[in-house]
């Protein structure tokens, strides 16, 4: 598969369950470079890790941010605005730190759900653990983004054809869908889709006008521009339990 040309390590999935499209979370995966943590005044956020962390914080930090570490999740409230300030958070099972520039602003709106995927072994026995859904649509977007020679190889996510019961997810009737490939795991399924804008105005994507029962949906970006620019197109990462989509039908 030919790449897009976007690095890989700067991809934010913003995920979104099909189920209850109100919630949504942002999936980051930490590989050595600081995540932008932002904080709204007086709105708690929570930061979700794969693992149980440690988290220390300076004196003054801890005066402008309310912070609850409960079993590998960060509750974080500002109480103040303040500027980025650098935070370490050490992952207890890997040993690993991941560093988070977090910064606080007055201003209104809820902010999504963070879940970070800490790099490194997790298992405690020679047994492979399940593939998440996270690590698919990871796994996914490096397959359509990365250069070849970075492009990752897993031996229980199998490429499969993309059948044309995929075509024309998308119930728009100025927004072209195009299935570009699937892959399967035991469980489940992921479908990259990619959409295209073909009118004069900006669309906003809505999850609601998908065909189809699926468990997630990543989103490059949720706007798409007018025909003709840049960010007329937009790729999409469904996933669904394999099962069920055998049969699929549009």
């Amino acid at each position: 598969m030919k790449a897009l040309g976007v690095p890989c390590a700067l991809i934010a999935l913003l995920v979104v369950s099909h189920a209850n499209a109100t919630e949504a979370s942002l999936q980051l995966a930490y590989e050595r470079e600081p995540l932008t943590i932002e904080l709204n005044v007086g709105e708690e956020r929570i930061i979700e890790f794969n693992e149980p962390i440690e988290l220390g914080l300076p004196p003054w930090l801890s005066a402008q941010l309310d912070v609850q570490n409960v079993e590998g999740s960060l509750y974080l409230t500002a109480r103040h605005p303040f500027t980025a300030h650098r935070v370490v958070v050490e992952a207890v099972a890997s040993q690993r730190l991941v560093l988070l520039d977090v910064a606080a602003r007055r201003a209104s709106g809820k902010l999504p759900r963070i879940e970070i995927a800490v790099n490194g072994n997790l298992a405690t026995d020679q047994s492979e653990p399940p593939i998440t859904v996270v690590q698919l649509v990871r796994y996914a977007a490096q397959q359509v983004y990365a250069p070849q020679r970075l492009i990752p190889f897993h031996p229980d996510i199998k490429r499969v054809r993309t059948t044309q019961l995929f075509a024309d997810l998308y119930r728009h009737p100025q927004i072209e869908s195009e299935a570009i490939a699937t892959w399967k795991t035991d469980r489940y399924l992921i479908l990259v889709l990619e959409l295209r804008n073909l009118s004069d105005t900006a669309i906003d994507l809505k999850p609601e006008l998908l065909r189809g029962e699926w468990l997630t949906l990543g989103l490059t970006h949720r706007r798409l521009l007018p025909t003709n620019k840049r960010g007329a197109t937009t790729v999409v990462f469904l996933v669904g339990r394999e099962a069920e989509l055998s049969n699929f039908q549009a």
